[in-house]
């Protein structure tokens, strides 16, 4: 008598029994998102353990972000790259193309005065940028899980799925910095710039659209709610770079 316990795989909906499903591979034991999941399980193995997924999640993040990333904290996960790595991955990019291409705000300042504002810009994302980084993703999931609260995600649902949105939107940075080391005119790259500021601010409020648009009825409500849920962290980090400046530059800015 067959004692195996048949499990129905979470990324495929197969009916599996054993440590993998027959039919696509992914762990029978994947589970919901939990923060010791997060923080115990999940981070030793998606440091040490890379796969073909970065180029999949990639597309699926610039193709339907919101419903690709359900998708995954749901357990479809056997072909994605964890949100561990992936941030990991988008992290090392950002920082070697700015080593290859000497990427400095700075650069972006039309006069002295906007290039003496750059330049404090530049110091403080020397000494805060990755501090600042952490900070924005975990002020963002706090944000998103209570608008979103009738989801019923829990924190670190709402942790994974920001990690990859803002991971994501490091790639969109990564893009600019390679166009604006082509030589252009600093008006011209300072509204490539400004551009690249509202890409990254509808890509989010694209990202929850998706995401969320399964537990909303009321369409004018719920987008609303993905304002909110976006804007609201984006002034909260606004307020918190001008106070820095003001720290750096010891002056009113």
């Amino acid at each position: 008598m067959n004692s195996e316990i048949s499990i129905t795989c979470l990324n495929c909906g197969h009916q599996a029994s054993g440590r993998y499903c027959n039919q696509c591979g992914q762990p029978t034991d994947t589970q919901r998102i939990t923060l010791p999941h997060v923080f115990k399980k999940e981070f030793l193995k998606w440091i040490f353990y890379y796969n073909k997924g970065l180029f999949h999640t990639l597309k699926e993040l610039f193709s339907r972000p919101g419903h690709a990333i359900r998708e995954y904290v749901a357990g479809k996960r056997v072909q994605h790259l964890g949100y561990i790595s992936f941030l990991l991955v988008a992290i090392v990019l950002f920082t070697l193309a700015e080593k290859l291409t000497g990427f400095s705000y700075a650069r972006l300042g039309s006069g002295l005065e906007d290039q003496k504002v750059l330049t404090a810009f530049d110091e403080m994302i020397n000494k805060y940028g990755k501090i600042l980084f952490l900070v924005e993703i975990l002020f963002y999931a706090v944000c998103s899980y209570v608008v979103f609260r009738k989801a019923k995600q829990n924190y670190a649902e709402h942790l994974v799925l920001n990690t990859y949105k803002t991971s994501a939107i490091l790639f969109i940075n990564i893009v600019f910095i390679l166009i604006e080391y082509i030589p252009h005119e600093v008006v011209v790259k300072l509204q490539i710039y400004n551009g690249v500021m509202w890409v990254t601010l509808l890509y989010g409020i694209w990202f929850y659209y998706q995401y969320f648009s399964v537990y909303y009825k009321n369409r004018f409500l719920f987008l609303l709610r993905t304002l909110l849920a976006t804007l609201i962290p984006s002034l909260f980090f606004i307020v918190i770079v001008i106070y820095l400046l003001m720290l750096i530059t010891g002056a009113k800015i």
